[in-house]
Formats: C-alpha cells, sequence, structure tokens
C-alpha cells in the first residue's frame, strides 16, 4: 500500500494562455466602461438635484417630489460613500438652502 503526502505549503500553477489574458483585459475594460457611465450618471442626477436649490418654501411646494429631492442631496453630502468635491458642493447647497430659511 502506498501513502502520498500532501504538504499544506504546496500549490499548483498554470500557465494562463493567451484566452485568459484576453479574458481579462475585456474584462478590465469592462470594468472601466461601467465606471466612467456610473460617473457620468451620477454626475446628471447630481444637476438635476441641485437645479431645485436654492428654493423658497412657496416654491418647494410647486415642486415635484420635493421629498425625494431633499433625499438624494442629503445622499450625496455622505462623506463615507462620495467623493470630496461632491460632499463638499452638497453641503454647500445645503447651507445655501438653511440660509434662505
Amino acid at each position: 500500500m502506498e501513502y502520498y503526502e500532501i504538504s499544506p505549503g504546496s500549490s499548483t500553477s498554470t500557465i494562463p494562455g493567451p484566452g485568459a489574458l484576453t479574458g481579462k483585459a475585456i474584462k478590465a475594460l469592462g470594468t472601466a466602461t461601467l465606471r466612467g457611465l456610473g460617473r457620468v450618471t451620477m454626475a446628471r442626477h447630481l444637476a438635476a438635484v441641485m437645479r431645485a436649490f436654492p428654493h423658497t418654501d412657496e416654491e418647494a411646494s410647486r415642486l415635484q417630489d420635493i421629498d425625494n429631492i431633499y433625499d438624494d442631496l442629503l445622499e450625496f453630502s455622505r462623506p463615507d460613500m462620495y467623493n470630496e468635491a461632491i460632499c463638499g458642493r452638497t453641503l454647500a447647497f445645503i447651507l445655501k438652502q438653511i440660509d434662505m430659511g
């Protein structure tokens, strides 16, 4: 009877072929494209939200979905989720709105 010993530190490796490398390149391109589209979509959404500010209470009563607009504005102000430029711009709009009363 023969026994085979496999050491815990051993591993196998393979050399990736041209198909694997091409696949990785295509995946990286797709990821970069989606990231870019996400940024464009986010910038357009932020611009749409910003168009509603600042406003008076009377103007706010005529705006459709004002609650959702405020929700989105507060979402864009989250420093743990968005970069410093977006958060700073959003907070400036919030302060301008507070200043209006």
